[in-house]
């Protein structure tokens, strides 16, 4: 199978970042830790930390400047809302955003899903931005400020989640960030350490979680929750992302 450009440019993307990642442990002296098993103890995960100093456990963002919207974490949805345990209601309306019904490409599949499984009409969704991507947009899914809402109330383990841990064990200290490392721009000497925890508190004090116009990102301060609409397999398409800028991460600090 001939590699996609999205996906060519996509390892380009990863190999840059892995060259930076060294180069960060260098000049720090640092250490890459390696993947441990994660919070079940099923599988290995990736390690939220990046390089580990004396000091510092260090999640890296390398992006082409402070306003790039940069993937912080991506998931499947079944294993986010699995480590985050929302009531089965909630997981359907996350279901519904992200588009994560097993069926992710096949429109007529995802129209009769809708009707048969969801009791939405799919005359009533927008044929381009819902039908075509077989998912739901936020006005569309029935009570979705119980969603929003539950997006707020666990905003701490969310971002946690998001900032610190992901699916790894706190067990395994080395894996989990204590400080993000953002780079002004690309591969640049001149970088941001920002200590999670008080980002974290900052946020959870004074943000409030909230739908964009678009309907299909929600967003919590900061951060940015959509589907992440690209990938190499189309479940990948339809996990659930978690974005931001070191633009929109400096007014929380």
């Amino acid at each position: 199978m001939v590699a996609t450009k999205a996906q060519i440019n996509g390892g380009k993307v990863g190999q840059a970042s892995i060259l930076y990642e060294k180069y960060i442990a260098q000049i720090f002296n640092g250490q890459q830790p390696g993947s441990h098993l994660d919070v079940w103890g099923e599988r290995k995960t990736p390690p939220k930390t990046d390089v580990t100093t004396k000091f510092l456990n260090l999640s890296i963002k390398n992006p082409a400047g402070p306003s790039t919207s940069t993937q912080i974490q991506v998931s499947s949805v079944d294993r986010f809302c699995r480590l985050l345990q929302p009531a089965g209601i909630i997981k359907t309306k996350i279901d519904q955003f992200c588009g994560n019904h097993g069926i992710f490409k096949d429109k007529k599949l995802f129209e009769q899903h809708c009707k048969n499984v969801w009791s939405i009409d799919p005359y009533k969704l927008d044929p381009e931005k819902e039908l075509r991507r077989c998912r739901l947009l936020v006005p569309s899914i029935p009570e979705s400020d119980w969603m929003v809402n539950w997006f707020q109330s666990n905003r701490r383990k969310i971002l946690e989640f998001v900032f610190a841990t992901g699916f790894n064990s706190t067990a395994n200290q080395a894996t989990v960030a204590s400080h993000i490392l953002w780079s002004k721009k690309k591969d640049s000497k001149d970088f941001e350490i920002i200590e999670i925890n008080s980002l974290i508190d900052s946020i959870v004090e004074k943000a409030v979680a909230k739908v964009r116009p678009s309907g299909s990102v929600i967003e919590i301060g900061p951060i940015t929750i959509q589907m992440k609409g690209s990938g190499k397999s189309s479940s990948a398409y339809h996990c659930i992302q978690f974005n931001a800028s070191l633009n929109d991460i400096r007014k929380w600090i």
